[in-house]
């Protein structure tokens, strides 16, 4: 916005007409609560703590804890503080019996697929 202020040198007002957004979203100053800090620091701990624990479970926790917490403010946390999400496995990886993994890291079909499933 101030740089398509400076290159046609135009005031703010026609610049937000010309690109349909209200002047109000261009001034809006977001607000920093007060627990923030403390909650973010409660977030990585759990995380690391709980290395699986996605930001749903997390916010369980939170919860359970007493801290009056949403599960969007959870997330835009976590998101922030680059927090790993667990992987999901897919349909196709637990149908196909790839869901476990062995202790070497490397994954092994549950039932070896033979010629009597196929018909």
């Amino acid at each position: 916005m101030q740089k398509a202020q400076e290159v046609f040198s135009i005031s703010e007002r026609r610049v937000c007409r010309a690109l349909g957004q209200p002047r109000s979203t261009q001034r809006y100053q977001g607000r920093k609560r007060r627990d923030e800090e403390l909650l973010e620091e409660q977030v990585v701990a759990l995380a690391s703590q709980y290395g699986r624990y996605g930001y749903r479970r997390i916010t369980a926790l939170l919860k359970m804890t007493g801290w009056h917490v949403n599960h969007k403010r959870v997330e835009r946390i976590s998101r922030r503080t680059h927090l790993p999400r667990p992987q999901v496995l897919g349909r196709d990886d637990v149908a196909a019996g790839w869901a476990d993994v062995c202790p070497a890291g490397v994954k092994y079909p549950l039932n070896s697929p033979s010629a009597a499933d196929y018909g």
